[in-house]
């Protein structure tokens, strides 16, 4: 999601391929264990042109954003396999040692973490974005136009699935996520700006991307959890 396709998965490798504890949570997520993941990218021996501090923001930030996504993706790929807690705890992923994965199993089967998903999905119903595409998927809109060689930025996207014709939003919820999303992106160029220099920072603007909703609700439950933890 930030700086450039290479980097973001080699952060992604590390990061999961070293899973040390029960962490479902960023606010969970020890000190120590991000400092191990920095010591781990140094070693890939990635050029940039900052202070280590900024590397190390940079790719803080990184792991703040995604977490939720990484853990999602551990949780999904057995709970929707696998229905009952023992097979379950049967079924480890690879990448997390079987006592840690029981721990883990344990806090997201925890009726005071379905609560608070169940919550926060029940909220995003209350407010729900209306895009402009009709019945067609967005992500067909978007392989169509790249097929014809239109490149757009997730950002811009997303303005061209929410306002209408006439130039008026679809929805306000639509109007202040743009908002939102504009000062957020800016952000994130300062900083690939600090890490990369402007030449990097033009060739991996595409990459910044929007949070896309899991099949089950439970990623972007868990992320308004996480934002409301973290801020």
């Amino acid at each position: 999601m930030i700086i450039t396709p290479k980097v973001v998965r080699e952060i992604g490798v590390i990061f999961n391929s070293s899973i040390n504890g029960p962490y479902i949570k960023y606010s969970e997520y020890p000190k120590e264990e991000f400092e191990t993941l920095f010591a781990r990218f140094k070693e890939a021996q990635f050029s940039y042109t900052c202070t280590e501090h900024e590397l190390k923001d940079v790719i803080e930030l990184h792991v703040k954003i995604r977490f939720s996504s990484w853990m999602s993706e551990l949780r999904r790929g057995i709970f929707k396999k696998y229905p009952t807690v023992g097979e379950r705890y049967a079924h480890a992923p690879e990448n997390v040692p079987p006592r840690i994965w029981r721990q883990m199993v344990d806090k997201w089967m925890d009726e005071g973490w379905k609560k608070t998903s169940t919550i926060n999905k029940r909220n995003r119903t209350k407010s729900k974005l209306i895009h402009t595409t009709g019945s067609i998927p967005m992500a067909k809109h978007r392989k169509e136009m790249q097929q014809i060689g239109i490149e757009l930025s997730p950002l811009d996207l997303f303005k061209m699935f929410h306002v209408r014709k006439n130039g008026i939003w679809a929805s306000n919820k639509a109007k202040e996520m743009h908002v939102y999303l504009e000062k957020e992106v800016k952000k994130l160029k300062r900083l690939m700006k600090l890490v990369l220099g402007k030449s990097a920072q033009e060739s991996s603007q595409k990459d910044i991307g929007l949070t896309k909703e899991d099949d089950d609700g439970y990623e972007d439950d868990e992320v308004e959890a996480n934002n409301s933890e973290t801020e």
